[in-house]
């Protein structure tokens, strides 16, 4: 019986929390993540865009070049604004302009692709975004695939590199991942 009530009362949580608010006030501390356009039926690349509202900032990536599109800090009347209007989300931000980069030695290759599987060249770009966590606490997802590319347009080689974010109601966390992938690297693991 005692296993049964706790089964219960877990369920009743879960039910309850699954509700979406109906104002940004309502929603104080709670995190969407969402495809503003639908990746499968846009026709353009630099449509896809990844976008995480809270009420207190919105995020928008893109998820072909791994660059941060926008972010701005809001209030909540802001945020339930745009929450009307999600599917514009990357418009009605202002842009911007964000470089990642690697140095070696005297080189500094930039962030230039991301999604794009070597081993699978017909799957599109937006397939590279990959969604660890998704609920109304966290938004926890990562960009696979990642290129990175000299000032002379050389690729860096040998480099598994992946651009991983975490999302709160009111922090960003976004870390970049990456290891060497040589012959001699895979033979020590």
């Amino acid at each position: 019986m005692k296993g049964f009530l706790l089964f219960v009362i877990c369920l009743f949580a879960a039910v309850s929390s699954t509700s979406l608010p109906a104002t940004s006030k309502e929603a104080d501390g709670l995190v969407y993540g969402f495809w503003p356009k639908n990746p499968a039926s846009v026709n353009e690349s630099n449509q896809w865009k990844y976008a995480v509202l809270t009420d207190r900032y919105a995020l928008c990536v893109s998820v072909i070049d791994g660059g941060i599109n926008a972010f701005e800090p809001l209030t909540p009347a802001e945020s339930a604004a745009l929450e009307e209007k999600s599917m514009d989300l990357p418009e009605a931000l202002p842009p911007l302009k964000t470089s990642i980069w690697i140095e070696i030695g005297d080189r500094r290759y930039r962030l230039t692709h991301a999604g794009l599987d070597p081993l699978q060249p017909n799957r599109p770009a937006w397939h590279g975004l990959r969604l660890i966590e998704g609920g109304n606490q966290l938004q926890h997802f990562k960009l696979i695939h990642l290129v990175f590319t000299d000032d002379n347009g050389e690729n860096l080689e040998g480099l598994h590199a992946t651009l991983e974010f975490a999302c709160w109601s009111d922090v960003v966390a976004c870390t970049l991942h990456y290891e060497s992938m040589t012959d001699h690297d895979m033979m020590n693991r």
